[in-house]
């Protein structure tokens, strides 16, 4: 979000200077599978939905330009199979082809044979639906990409800890590091799971919280060729044949190690996908902290409590999905726009 807000509001030509205690992606950012599948993620037309659906538009625009400058974000528009073992498992599928088709989106439910087709190391399926318009980025690729083109754009960057948001006669005036005071109108609040904790927001400290992931991934190459949920989980091939299976929905606190249980899990859900997956060698296994919010829904926008105070958080499980369109939403308001009406539902004046 910060790096996508940064970027955004760069190249409308407004100085710009990110704050971080760490390396680009070092938290959430960097553990994530970086789906963009906004089809398989939303439970129904609204306004997540259309956020989403034109974040992955998005993502592809931003892909061409990182080609064009140098740059690779491992963007790669491979599908998505959502399949089913069961009879109800069949049926939920079915009522989701349902309403995507009515809302006019791309997708095809799949038989027994289909789904063999496209993922043919899967175990044997009752069906599936398939996204063709489902698509990734590898966000140890993609942060560094996005980083480098907001340097290229004047971006700067300071290693040091936000701790709060200077406010002074109800206006933002700067913001407070472990190194000093950093003076600025304007303070973009960033900060994934620990946003909440920042002082002078006026945020409750239950706004955002964490959710924790755990993942495990393997060397598998030629098992898959697109993102499979199903088997309580996921499973995301990379192009170099690494595939990352997740992930946990935990709320643990600040608790981003990986756990016993939760890597149990994700090892019977690769076994429930595919024994071929599941018996690949392990190359890796961390967890990670989502930003969560009370009713799912991303706080982007201005926080009524200070002049030029702005929140990019909560964003769960789609951040990197989501981090694009919000800059640029950002970047809009800030320029003294509006918010766009699909992304009027994540005002965080909700909270207020």
């Amino acid at each position: 979000m910060g790096l996508c807000a940064a970027l955004a509001l760069a190249e409308r030509g407004l100085a710009v200077t990110i704050c971080e205690r760490a390396g680009a992606g070092a938290e959430s950012s960097g553990a994530a599978a970086g789906m963009l599948a906004p089809q398989h993620e939303a439970e129904g037309p609204g306004p997540f939905l259309d956020f989403g659906l034109a974040a992955r538009t998005r993502h592809a625009a931003l892909a061409a330009r990182l080609a064009d400058a140098g740059l690779d974000d491992g963007y790669w528009r491979c599908g998505g199979l959502e399949v089913a073992f069961d009879g109800r498992e069949l049926r939920a599928l079915g009522q989701r082809a349902r309403w995507q088709r009515l809302a006019g989106l791309s997708l095809q439910l799949l038989d027994a044979d289909g789904v063999a087709r496209i993922a043919p190391a899967l175990r044997p399926a009752a069906g599936g639906l398939w996204f063709p318009d489902e698509a990734q980025v590898e966000p140890r690729r993609w942060l560094p990409s996005v980083l480098e083109l907001g340097r290229r754009a004047g971006v700067r960057w300071r290693d040091a800890e936000a701790t709060s948001i200077a406010v002074d006669g109800g206006a933002v005036v700067g913001v407070d590091t472990a190194a000093g005071r950093l003076s600025c109108g304007v303070a973009v609040v960033a900060s994934g799971a620990w946003s909440s904790l920042l002082g002078g927001l006026g945020l409750a400290r239950d706004a955002v919280v964490p959710v924790r992931g755990q993942f495990v991934e393997y060397e598998s190459p030629g098992t898959l060729a697109t993102i499979v949920f199903g088997g309580g989980g996921y499973a995301t091939p990379r192009r170099s044949g690494r595939v990352v299976v997740g992930s946990t929905m935990e709320r643990v606190g600040y608790d981003k190690s990986t756990s016993d249980a939760g890597l149990a899990h994700l090892r019977g859900v690769a076994d429930r996908l595919s024994p071929r997956l599941a018996s690949s060698p392990e190359t890796g296994r961390w967890a990670g902290l989502r930003p969560g919010t009370a009713d799912g829904l991303p706080l982007l926008g201005a926080i009524p409590t200070a002049r030029g105070l702005y929140v990019a958080a909560g964003h769960l499980r789609n951040g990197i999905l989501l981090a694009p369109s919000s800059g640029d939403v950002l970047a809009a308001l800030i320029a003294g726009g509006e918010l766009p009406a699909a992304a009027r539902a994540f005002d965080p004046a909700r909270l207020f």
